[in-house]
Formats: C-alpha cells, sequence, structure tokens
C-alpha cells in the first residue's frame, strides 16, 4: 500500500475512534501524520478546541495509543501497524497566529 493511502486510512480510521470515544468537551482534528526515518511510528499531529484543553486531550490519546491501535487493526485493511504517538500541532497554531496578524493589517 502506498504511503499517501496508507496516512489515508490511518486518519480516517484514528479519527473514527477518537469521534467515538472522547468526551465531546473539545473539539479534535487531527491535522497531520509524521513518520519516524524507519516507519515504525507515526505521530498523529492533533489540533484542539478550545486550546487550554490541549493537555488533558494529549494525555487522553497516549493512555489509549494501544487501543486505537487495537481499533486501526480491526478496521483496516493494513498490513502493517505503526506504533503510535501523539503532538499537538505547533504548524497549524503558527498559520492561525499569521492569520490573526494579518487581519489586524487588513
Amino acid at each position: 500500500m502506498a504511503l499517501a493511502s496508507l496516512e489515508k486510512e490511518l486518519h480516517k480510521i484514528a479519527s473514527d475512534w477518537i469521534s467515538r470515544n472522547s468526551n465531546r468537551t473539545s473539539l479534535i482534528t487531527i491535522t497531520n501524520l509524521a513518520w519516524s526515518s524507519d516507519e515504525k511510528y507515526v505521530t498523529f499531529c492533533v489540533s484542539v478546541l478550545p486550546e487550554n484543553q490541549e493537555p488533558a486531550v494529549l494525555d487522553f490519546l497516549t493512555r489509549n495509543k494501544d487501543t486505537i491501535r487495537d481499533y486501526v487493526k480491526k478496521h483496516g485493511k493494513l498490513h502493517h501497524i505503526p506504533f503510535f504517538k501523539f503532538s499537538g500541532d505547533v504548524g497549524e497554531k503558527n498559520r492561525q497566529k499569521v492569520f490573526e496578524l494579518l487581519a489586524e493589517y487588513i
């Protein structure tokens, strides 16, 4: 399976698990996937609203990373399932800050 289609499948299934299992006090969106050089690990970059909930969300996802991986195994058609990590999406925060600064000058 090509890396792009693998990413799409991982994104879809992990997003589904998050949607079904989060407590819905915050909006959690997977914005990007980053692979380790040996492709044994994938880091899901997530955006969280409200932002002050990000530490709790990352803790929740990290505690459940094995459960999420099992869910992907069960619901995906993947031959190799990488191990999962989660982090806040710094790039998305930077993009939002740039738009806020631009809006001040327009």
